[in-house]
């Protein structure tokens, strides 16, 4: 990692992780110990065999900005998961009067990434900062995955962070105009929703992968820009 990078770790984990966790707290969320955040990370991984390198599958800002130390990476397609807007956040880039969409790794479909190799003698280290991010709140758990990668003969290990459909905060059943209006309108104490999503967007279309949902949230928010647009225009005349 180059010291820029270094330093927006140091920022990430001793300023930002620390201002939600308090955001969620002082709303009423339930927020788990670093501690249990820790023995979580234990337990998982004492599966993983001695001395194995470990891969770790990303399909949203760990792509493009992993704040990772590893020695390869490998473009994936995992099936049986897709990228969901389905995580509700009434903090961050949303509020409790119009909460927001966070995106997380759902069952269904298939899902195009990255997996991001950790050499054996960096998973401790490494994995106590990817559990900090990834588990901060509730809304993710760890969960071993076997993606396709023509450079991955499957014998190492992988794992991703997917939806915790046990948290009150996931939104399984939620259709596209309100996954858009959601996007849309939400605001909070980071910014709004739309500007993570197309941020998102971006991102992926840079990388060459085109997500359908995504890009179907997409022409519905376009319709909605539109929308919007005409009845400014009528309120006008």
């Amino acid at each position: 990692m180059t010291k820029q990078e270094l330093a927006s770790r140091d920022q990430h984990f001793n300023h930002y992780l620390p201002a939600i966790r308090e955001i969620a707290r002082v709303q009423g969320d339930e927020v788990p110990s670093w501690e249990t955040i820790e023995n979580n990370r234990k337990s998982f991984l004492k599966s993983l065999p001695e001395s194995s390198d470990l891969l770790v599958f990303a399909y949203g800002s760990l792509m493009w900005n992993p704040l990772l130390h590893f020695s390869h990476q490998y473009h994936a397609l995992l099936t049986g998961f897709r990228r969901h807007f389905c995580l509700d956040m009434p903090f961050f880039r949303g509020s409790p009067e119009q909460p927001g969409l966070m995106m997380a790794l759902d069952t269904g479909g298939h899902c195009e990434g990255l997996c991001f190799r950790i050499p054996a003698e960096l998973i401790e280290r490494e994995t106590q900062i990817l559990w900090k991010r990834e588990c901060c709140l509730d809304g993710y758990h760890p969960e071993w995955v076997i993606p396709e990668a023509t450079e991955l003969n499957g014998q190492i290990p992988c794992m991703t962070f997917v939806i915790n459909s046990d948290t009150p905060r996931y939104m399984s059943g939620l259709n596209l105009k309100i996954t858009a209006e959601k996007i849309q309108t939400a605001q909070g104490q980071f910014g709004n929703n739309r500007e993570y999503f197309d941020n998102t967007l971006q991102h992926l279309r840079e990388m060459n992968i085109i997500d359908p949902e995504l890009e179907s949230i997409q022409q519905e928010l376009m319709k909605q820009d539109a929308s919007i647009k005409n009845q400014t225009s009528d309120v006008r005349k």
